[in-house]
């Protein structure tokens, strides 16, 4: 199992080594907006909407892992794709992959001062240490999108198979198992719960003058 240590860093030891972040204050550090929650919970839909109304760098690791499955899928005789299922799986080698990339993505674009939000699905006891690199290099905040257990699966099931992402079944799982650790996720700086049942609850405005005022607080982690 790959893991955050082993993230390449070279595309941002350039901006690092040289000092063009270690001089900044604290309010000059680019914004690391982090949103959290079980699958099914609408943290993507969450993530972009935000993105666009912040203009944010929007980094999903399923995204990433899509595009991987996309590069490496062969073609039918009828024109269509066909995904490798085991390197799609949960835990697969797309998966591994798409967590290196999409760190390596976020460190470098903080490292050039770009704020970013991201969304993955991060679990209390085995995701802190994979986040710390990230927080110390940036004003951080933490969002945790829940939604209870049916209307999560409902989605799940709703959306279907998606290209070069586990199957529906592992998904589905993943929806109702192991809620409380991704609930609970917390990194020790600003957090707040999204209730993205129906609209979000507090309201998309609400939640970008949050993330705002928890910036003018923030400091990075260590």
């Amino acid at each position: 199992m790959i893991t955050a240590g082993q993230v390449d860093e070279r595309a941002t030891s350039t901006y690092w080594s040289s000092g063009r972040l270690h001089h900044l204050s604290t309010s000059q550090l680019p914004m690391l907006v982090l949103v959290g929650g079980p699958c099914g919970a609408g943290k993507t839909t969450l993530a972009r909407a935000l993105a666009d109304r912040m203009g944010l760098v929007h980094i999903c690791r399923d995204s990433v892992k899509s595009a991987i499955a996309v590069t490496d899928a062969s073609v039918t005789p009828d024109g269509a794709p066909r995904f490798d299922a085991a390197k799609a799986a949960m835990g697969g080698d797309y998966g591994q992959r798409a967590f290196v990339t999409a760190y390596a993505a976020v460190r470098a674009l903080l490292a050039a001062g770009a704020s970013v939000v991201m969304d993955q699905a991060w679990r209390s006891g085995r995701s802190e240490d994979e986040l710390r690199p990230l927080t110390s290099m940036s004003r951080a905040v933490l969002l945790i999108a829940t939604v209870d257990r049916e209307v999560a699966a409902s989605r799940v099931r709703s959306r279907g198979h998606r290209s070069g992402l586990a199957s529906e079944d592992d998904a589905l799982a993943a929806a109702t198992a192991e809620r409380e650790a991704f609930l609970d996720f917390d990194l020790g700086i600003a957090r707040l719960k999204v209730d993205t049942t129906r609209d979000y609850r507090p309201p998309l405005a609400e939640i970008e003058a949050w993330i705002w005022a928890g910036m003018s607080r923030s400091a990075p982690m260590s």
